[in-house]
């Protein structure tokens, strides 16, 4: 049975088609950024590079591997891109990466 589909912000994850839209506009993640995108989605709080990297790639992380770092960022940019009123991926120093969607117009300065 396929997981339903949800929305975060704006964009709606299609978990059985494993694709993310913004209306009927597909947001054009790679297999790996949708993976990690729903996996902070369904998570309440933040993940840990290391549980990210654990859960996706499936092996432990080496002490200099930056995968998670540069798949977020490049998640962040094509999610900017897609959604641009909108920030989906929150870092908490010391924690990880969660996702928790807020209004750009919303933010802090």
């Amino acid at each position: 049975m396929s997981q339903p589909s949800f929305r975060i912000g704006e964009i709606t994850l299609r978990p059985d088609l494993r694709q993310a839209f913004v209306g009927d506009t597909s947001v054009g993640l790679t297999s790996r950024e949708f993976t990690i995108l729903t996996l902070l989605a369904q998570h309440d709080g933040a993940l840990s590079r290391e549980e990210i990297y654990q859960r996706v790639w499936g092996h432990e992380m080496s002490n200099s591997d930056r995968s998670v770092d540069v798949f977020v960022r490049k998640l962040r940019r094509t999610l900017d891109h897609a959604s641009p009123g909108w920030r989906y991926i929150q870092t908490e120093l010391g924690r990880g990466y969660r996702c928790a969607p807020v209004r750009a117009d919303d933010e802090p300065a």
